[in-house]
């Protein structure tokens, strides 16, 4: 078992015999064949069939995740996927997993945020405004793999008073409208960020 974890290419080796974007693609390939491929197919496949490390594989699994280049939908199948493998072993063994994904999870957040200025964040906020769209063609059309990096962006625009009242209040409105089911609960939601905004604004302006 041993010496399975020392064969094939390391990460660091990937980074440095590929360019940037084809190590994108290479990852994301291997991410969505994991992802789509029977649970009979997992690390010791992929490591044979691509001349990688164990550690590597995995290295590409989460790259892949926390750097937003697969969607929310083979993110989600990657952690069923991972937990059925797990619970072989053992039934709770898939908590770990959860609890993984999770982390990977606010990290690919955070990573998407990271990548955006106050203005793009503003224009995204006003488009999605006055957008036909739904949320998730809205995502689409601009390029947005995660409905969540979508609503953390919109979030962050309304909190932090990036965007002005008319944008927040068409964005509440129009999400209010779209909303299926528990209308109610997304107006609390946004009773809740109303709240949070307006303390943002009082800070501001006290400083």
């Amino acid at each position: 078992m041993e010496k399975e974890k020392t064969k094939g290419r390391n990460f660091t080796q990937l980074k440095k015999a590929m360019s940037e974007e084809e190590l994108r693609k290479f990852c994301k390939k291997i991410a969505e064949e994991y992802a789509d491929s029977k649970g009979e197919y997992a690390r010791s496949y992929f490591v044979k069939e691509y001349d990688i490390s164990g550690s590597c594989f995995y290295k590409i699994l989460e790259t892949s995740i926390i750097k937003n280049w697969v969607s929310d939908e083979t993110m989600l199948k990657m952690e069923e996927k991972a937990v059925e493998n797990q619970k072989v072993h053992a039934e709770t063994a898939g908590l770990s997993t959860r609890k993984h994904y999770s982390e990977m999870r606010q990290k690919r957040q955070e990573y998407i945020i990271s990548f955006y200025t106050e203005k793009e964040i503003e224009d995204l906020a006003t488009d999605f405004a006055n957008s036909p769209l739904n949320k998730k063609e809205f995502a689409k059309q601009k390029g947005i793999t995660s409905i969540r990096g979508l609503d953390l962006l919109l979030k962050k625009a309304i909190v932090e008073a990036i965007v002005d009242d008319i944008v927040f209040n068409d964005i509440r409105q129009r999400s209010v409208d779209n909303a299926k089911g528990d209308k109610q609960r997304v107006k609390e939601f946004f009773i809740q960020l109303a709240k949070e905004r307006n303390d943002k604004i009082s800070e501001l302006l006290s400083e």
